[in-house]
C-alpha cells in the first residue's frame, strides 16, 4: 500500500496540469482552493484527535495529517 494519502494523489494530478491552468490564468484560484481544502481538512482532523484516548493514537492521528499537509503544501507552493 502507498505511503501516499489519497489526496496526495489528486494534488499530484493537479500539479501536472499546472500549464493549462497558467495557460487560462487559473494559478491563483487553483492555489486558494488548495488552501481552502487544507484548512477544512486540518479542522476535520481535530475532530479524531479530540476523542482519541491514548497519547499514541495522537501521535499517530498526527504523522498522517502531517503528511496530508505536506501534501497540500507542495501542491500550494507549485501554484505560486
Amino acid at each position: 500500500m502507498s505511503q501516499i494519502p489519497i489526496c496526495g494523489f489528486a494534488i499530484q494530478a493537479t500539479e501536472a496540469k499546472k500549464a493549462q491552468a497558467t495557460g487560462a490564468g487559473l494559478t491563483s484560484v487553483v492555489q486558494a482552493e488548495l488552501k481552502q481544502l487544507k484548512d477544512e481538512t486540518d479542522a476535520l482532523g481535530n475532530t479524531p484527535i479530540a476523542i482519541t484516548p491514548t497519547k499514541t493514537g495522537v501521535s499517530n492521528l498526527n504523522k498522517a495529517y502531517a503528511k496530508i499537509d505536506a501534501g497540500y503544501d507542495d501542491g500550494i507552493a507549485a501554484f505560486p
